[in-house]
């Protein structure tokens, strides 16, 4: 790994169907010397890994498992995903100390989050982990979707949650803990303008841009090329009408009020987004789709 000039640091708090999968396979591919001309002298390291090497650097070798040792934290620039329950707690934990830390040191230091927009999310999820039951066809038939949101599971995998570290309770509560939250994290994105969040994580760490890196995780967050249904729809409305267009409209509507503790969090992190990248100069032409977002 070449040494960069500065320390710098990414931290990624990985919320459950929201593209945080494809940012941990680009932030792996950053490493990889066998595809891609210009590696981003990148180390992807565990919570704990990473929590060692700014804090205990003593439990490195226990903390750090693998053929190869990661290199000292002010020596590189570093990668960590915050994907768990308990992963997502330590991110609150340690953030504080790692920001100071690096700002010492004079390093960049991003933390990060990507939001879905709520029934997508809810429904992305239900596909994903299909809940099953003893029925008439067997021990694996598959709960309908609106028994699902019934049964209160979508209202207990809430984004909001996610960031608020809780799993029950009044997601009231949650939510407003994880607006404040929120407001706290460097880089807000949105699932449907993955490329735009990953090529804004690049520019901020200083790491080189390779097309080809990302399209290899990005083909299937966009539509195919000519065939959006609406010739007026920006990407934010192709991926939502690409999640949920097969759900009768009642059955969207539950699944709407189920979710309805996510709507401002989420129209925080669209505003957020788009305030983010008017003017940029940086903004590359295929990115400048995910710019037609309407904030009412």
């Amino acid at each position: 790994m070449t040494e960069p000039e500065l320390p710098a640091a990414f931290l990624f708090l990985h919320l459950e169907k929201t593209g945080g999968t494809s940012v941990r396979t680009w932030l792996a591919l950053n490493q990889d010397t066998s595809r891609f001309q210009e590696p981003a002298r990148l180390q992807l390291v565990s919570p704990d890994c990473f929590e060692a090497l700014t804090l205990d650097t003593g439990r490195v070798r226990d903390a750090c498992p693998g053929p190869v040792q990661p290199v000292a934290w002010d020596r590189s620039i570093t990668a960590v995903e915050y994907h768990s329950g308990g992963a997502k707690a330590q991110f609150w934990r340690h953030v504080d100390h790692a920001r100071s830390l690096y700002a010492k040191a004079g390093g960049r230091f991003l933390t990060a989050v990507l939001l879905q927009e709520p029934v997508a999310q809810a429904v992305s999820f239900y596909r994903y982990w299909p809940p099953t039951e003893q029925g008439p066809d067997g021990p694996n038939s598959l709960i309908p979707l609106e028994r699902w949101v019934r049964s209160g599971t979508a209202n207990s995998v809430l984004q909001s949650r996610g960031i608020a570290t809780t799993r029950g309770g009044d997601c009231n509560q949650s939510a407003r803990v994880a607006m404040r939250r929120l407001g706290e994290i460097g880089l807000v994105g949105v699932t449907p303008c993955l490329a735009a969040f990953i090529g804004s994580v690049e520019r901020r760490l200083g790491l080189p841009h390779d097309p080809r890196r990302m399209e290899a995780v990005l083909h299937h967050h966009m539509p195919p090329r000519n065939h959006a249904p609406h010739a007026s729809w920006s990407v934010l409305d192709w991926a939502v009408h690409n999640a949920t267009h097969q759900i009768a409209p009642a059955v969207h509507a539950q699944v709407q009020a189920a979710v309805a503790c996510d709507q401002p969090l989420y129209a925080a992190a669209l505003e957020s987004f788009c305030a983010s990248w008017s003017g940029g100069r940086w903004l590359r032409p295929e990115w400048a789709r995910c710019m037609a977002c309407q904030l009412e």
